[in-house]
């Protein structure tokens, strides 16, 4: 039976009224329903890819990016940084953050800046004293003994920096016998420490002098002190030094007596195999230093970088440990750069730098979040911190 023309008008446009409802409640929901919200909160500037089809490049801390709701992969990527990847799922109105930690890149780079040149360099000697030996030098100082005619006793002279300059000698104190042959380290937490290490005698004995309170105390003696550093917070230091029987020298961490808490003075022999020169004081703590030491480990050593290792003086062997069953070696002819730990004695492999030459001294920076390198012939500055 044939519908009426007036049936089939209003069944049309019953069937037009259905479509476009739909179409608009389908068009509400993909619009205004079928949401959701990924935030990263990440220092910018960072880039988010989304699967493989969206990429957003975020310019703020808090990159908001509205997503329909699924299942999706993101990868955070920033310069310097190794990519963070995640598997998320959004669902209807689902807000999602992450919070990524984005694993830094270290970076060795050579600089020329004139500020760095700087730190490197010592003060000239003042041609008065070009015949008078021997003169000690530093970065902002001049020691030097030399008889006081007045006194008729060695006396302890120490000039330092006025404007660029070098200013007046400044007397600290007198010795009632001849040091024939010494060496003077200053203290660089405000000068008010001077350290003396005097040979005249067989072997090597070092007396601290403090300026502030006029007094010299003679703290130990070895067959031979090469250098000693100061660490900046604290009256303790680390020296380099020969003991009796050997042949080369080891670095020694000197912590004073607390005599409020009744901790008597210590020295502890590290297991740090380096020059002094080639050692940085990081904080109270840890130690910087490039070594050359092996490190012996049951990992690949190009993954070894960021862990903890183990210092051996010579090369492995099978039986340097019952735990390691397969020993490996990296290259001891190389540098290596390594943070020490003054507490627990271990050591983390920061850096292995084969393809740069010997090391002639290190320096932290102001930042404590890179070392500077002085080789002979340029200044690397390895960056091992997020900046």
């Amino acid at each position: 039976m044939e519908l009426a023309p007036e049936v089939k008008k209003r069944i049309t446009i019953i069937g037009l009224i259905v479509i476009g409802i739909s179409a608009v409640l389908f068009l509400i929901f993909a619009v205004f329903l079928n949401r959701a919200t990924l935030t990263i909160v990440q220092k910018a500037p960072f880039t988010v890819q989304i699967n493989d089809f969206k990429n957003e490049f975020c310019t703020e801390e808090t990159c908001v990016i509205d997503l329909a709701p699924g299942k999706y992969h993101i990868e955070i990527s920033k310069d310097g940084y190794k990519p963070f990847e995640q598997d998320i799922e959004l669902g209807i109105f689902g807000k999602v953050t992450e919070n990524p930690v984005l694993e830094f890149i270290p970076l060795m780079r050579e600089v020329s800046e004139a500020s760095v040149t700087e730190m490197f360099k010592k003060l000239s000697v003042p041609d008065e004293l070009k015949d008078f030996e021997p003169v000690f030098v530093g970065e902002s100082y001049l020691a030097y003994l030399k008889n006081n005619p007045d006194t008729h006793r060695q006396t302890l002279y120490v000039r330092g920096t006025e404007g660029g300059t070098i200013g007046p000698e400044t007397a600290v104190t007198s010795f009632t016998r001849s040091l024939k042959n010494y060496r003077i380290i200053l203290n660089l937490k405000d000068n008010t420490k001077i350290g003396v290490i005097d040979d005249t005698n067989d072997g090597s004995t070092f007396y601290v002098i403090d300026t502030t309170e006029k007094s010299r105390t003679n703290l130990f003696s070895y067959p031979y002190i090469k250098d000693v550093k100061w660490f900046p917070e604290s009256n303790n230091f680390i020296f380099e030094a020969r003991e009796t029987g050997d042949l080369s020298t080891s670095i020694f961490h000197y912590q004073e007596a607390d005599t409020e808490n009744k901790i008597p003075e210590k020295i502890t022999k590290l297991s740090l195999q380096a020059d002094l020169t080639n050692v940085t004081i990081e904080n109270d703590d840890n130690l910087l230093a490039v070594t050359k030491q092996f490190i012996v480990g049951n990992n690949d050593p190009t993954e070894l970088e960021g862990e903890l290792v183990i210092l051996s003086e010579n090369e492995a062997t099978a039986n340097i440990s019952p735990v390691i069953s397969s020993v490996i070696t990296v290259n001891a002819d190389s540098p290596k750069i390594v943070e020490y730990s003054l507490i627990s004695n271990q050591v983390r492999l920061i850096k292995n730098i084969p393809d740069i030459a010997d090391i002639e001294e290190v320096r932290l920076s102001e930042t404590k979040k890179s070392i500077y390198l002085k080789t002979a012939d340029k200044i690397l500055e390895f960056i091992f911190r997020d900046e």
